[in-house]
């Protein structure tokens, strides 16, 4: 009998596996605290006003909260996606420049807070105007370009979140990471 049942759960861990669009654990499964140390190499260093606040451990935790993040579909679509996350994120916290050790990509998370706070990316002649004698700029590692480039997940979330707005949200009117790897796939 016991034969009989491990049988069926490997046969059913088989086709689950088979199909390609599995749930996978967490973020930690498809990169490691070495990996993001190695990827990140230099957000800890002294130049770096972030020092000590971008953490493997809140990356992981972090993702955790956005469900289905790095976690579904197939292995390569999972790395495709963290890795994509982390080449935004990295590339708009930077701190390195073309003559910077190991390159201007291993300075990425230095910054808390967009460099240039002096922009103002309010319209109020849009439906999307800023609060009353506010500025907006962006913070952590998803920083804004323009906060008018996405109103609806504003409006949506209450907060500037277009990365993850558009990735999870099929309403929005760009396609959706996931509706363009399946409509000319993703890589």
């Amino acid at each position: 009998m016991r034969s009989l049942w491990a049988v069926a759960l490997l046969a059913s861990c088989l086709a689950i596996l088979s199909a390609g669009a599995q749930q996978c654990g967490d973020v930690s499964s498809v990169i490691s605290r070495a990996q993001f140390d190695q990827l990140l190499k230099h957000r800890n260093d002294l130049a770096c006003p972030a020092k000590g606040f971008y953490t493997y451990d809140a990356f992981v935790a972090a993702a955790r909260s956005f469900p289905g993040f790095g976690t579904t579909s197939t292995r390569d679509t999972r790395y495709q996606e963290v890795a994509a996350f982390l080449a935004q994120t990295s590339h708009e916290t930077t701190g390195g420049s073309k003559g910077a050790p190991d390159g201007p990509y291993a300075w990425g998370y230095c910054f808390v807070e967009e460099r240039e706070r002096s922009r103002d990316y309010c319209d109020p002649k849009s439906g999307w105007p800023c609060a009353p004698g506010r500025k907006y700029y962006g913070r952590g590692p998803i920083q804004i370009t323009q906060i008018l480039q996405a109103p609806q997940p504003r409006a949506a979330q209450g907060v500037a979140a277009r990365p993850s707005w558009s990735r999870k949200s099929e309403s929005t009117a760009r396609a959706s990471r996931r509706g363009r790897e399946a409509e000319s796939g993703f890589g």
